[in-house]
C-alpha cells in the first residue's frame, strides 16, 4: 500500500511545464477515475 501511494506522488510531481494544458486536464481526470475505481473495488471487497 505504501508503494502505491509513493508511486502516485511521483506521478503527480512530474514537471508539467512541458505538457499542454489539455494533457494536464486529461491526466488529472485519469487519476481521479483510477482512485475512484480503486475505492469502489475496495468497498466491493475485490481488492483483498
Amino acid at each position: 500500500m505504501e508503494l502505491q501511494s509513493s508511486n502516485r506522488k511521483e506521478g503527480e510531481n512530474t514537471p508539467e511545464k512541458k505538457r499542454s494544458k489539455m494533457e494536464r486536464e486529461r491526466d488529472r481526470g485519469d487519476v481521479r477515475r483510477r482512485i475512484f475505481e480503486v475505492k469502489v473495488r475496495r468497498e466491493a471487497g475485490d481488492g483483498e
